[in-house]
């Protein structure tokens, strides 16, 4: 292995190799997704945005 590829492996995994395990991955996509749904639903229909921020004020 050269150092170049031995540098860019530690770059991306640490020098340990595992990188991010799958649930930690998973788990990071599903917030992404979470996020770009809720963006979405809101432009879709703002007045449900803001039905529900209000509920969810009141129970503060």
């Amino acid at each position: 292995m050269t150092a170049a590829r031995v540098h860019r492996d530690e770059a991306t995994h640490g020098r340990d190799g595992n990188g991010l395990k799958t649930a930690a991955r998973i788990g990071l996509w599903l917030v992404a997704c979470g996020a770009l749904a809720a963006v979405a639903l809101a432009y879709l229909n703002p007045q449900l945005m803001v039905e529900l921020a209000n509920r969810a004020w009141a129970c503060l």
